[in-house]
């Protein structure tokens, strides 16, 4: 099937079925009720196991995206976005040019979800952290890494948390809002250090999610988000100052 392409790197199998799934679903190639190729046929398709099939079709699942039926296999939604969403996403969208007020209700968000994360997290999830946070050291270590796969891994690790803390429609508002805040880390995660004082942060938080600690992992998660909150007050601040000065 030519919307697919074989995946052929070892690390996050799951993740990189879930992404070309959905974005296929996105461009309409396949459309509500239709039903999607077999595990068996995926895993021929990405040349992988049957087991990250899996695995993805139940993130898919999770964010409402596909309906599973038992001895049937995987359904694109008929519902994918209810109402209430997409009342939510309209808000959001009105405020696309104030990346500072989205910023706030992602801080408000994810740090719950962080606490929730703490509660409800399982070994499968703590594991795929734990994997994403070794992954983001050896890049960020890595003079020739590009700032495209950082990033990538800086933003699978919060989307980690966010489906740890076992709250779908949670995830299905935090994956539409952090799609619209895609170029804040180009903005955040580029300057000196960023990267490793990053990679802290989310040890953090993994540990207090890790040890179960709600008020930990919410008090961690906020931390680590205000300094991304105080990067982008910053370069808000000198936008204005140099417009007024162009001005």
């Amino acid at each position: 099937m030519s919307e697919f392409q074989p995946i052929s790197e070892a690390y996050s199998l799951s993740e990189k079925v879930f992404e070309q799934v959905r974005s296929a679903i996105s461009a309409g190639k396949y459309v509500p009720g239709d039903k999607l190729p077999s595990e068996h046929e995926f895993a021929s398709i990405f040349k992988i196991s049957r087991t990250a099939v899996r695995e993805a079709m139940k993130m898919l699942a999770g964010q409402g995206l596909v309906t599973i039926k038992r001895g049937l296999g995987a359904y694109v939604a008929a519902d994918r976005e209810p109402s209430g969403l997409s009342n939510m996403h309209n808000i959001l969208s009105q405020h696309t040019e104030n990346i500072l007020e989205l910023f706030q209700i992602r801080k408000i968000l994810e740090s719950e979800a962080a606490a929730w994360a703490a509660q409800n997290a399982r070994p499968t999830d703590l594991d795929k952290m734990e994997r994403l946070l070794i992954r983001a050291k050896t890049l960020a270590l890595d003079p020739k890494s590009s700032r495209n796969k950082l990033n990538k891994v800086n933003s699978e690790f919060h989307h980690a948390v966010i489906e740890a803390a076992g709250n779908r429609t949670l995830q299905k508002v935090m994956a539409g809002l952090m799609d619209m805040m895609t170029g804040v880390r180009d903005i955040t995660l580029q300057l000196p250090g960023r990267y490793l004082g990053s990679v802290a942060g989310h040890r953090e938080i993994l540990s207090a999610i890790k040890h179960g600690s709600c008020a930990k992992a919410r008090r961690c998660m906020s931390r680590h988000l205000e300094t991304v909150e105080t990067i982008i007050e910053s370069s808000q601040k000198e936008r204005n100052i140099s417009g007024i000065r162009r001005g």
